[in-house]
């Protein structure tokens, strides 16, 4: 008897593309370059596979603290930064 090795290749994110279940055990993520995929195990039919992504840019952000007391505004990294100045007016 012969067998073959098959790949079933489907768009369902979240979901078994054998058994469409979404009982699936992630084993965490791996990247390379702009790419990544998370390696999973189906808990229904014990299938073993991965979902893949391309990693695209979004955006970069960071986190800050104003302090207003009327028309004084304090930002806890310093001057103001232009998207400050344009958010509030100043």
């Amino acid at each position: 008897m012969k067998r073959e090795l098959r790949t079933i290749e489907e768009q369902c994110q979240g979901n078994c593309p054998h058994c469409n279940s979404d009982d699936l055990d992630y084993q965490g993520i791996e990247v390379d370059g702009d790419y990544c995929w998370y390696p999973f195990t189906c808990n229904v039919c014990k299938a073993v596979g991965s979902e893949d992504y391309i990693i695209k840019y979004n955006t970069t952000e960071v986190d800050v603290e104003l302090e207003v007391d009327g028309d004084n505004i304090r930002c806890d990294l310093g001057e103001l930064c232009e998207y400050c100045k344009m958010e509030f007016g100043r």
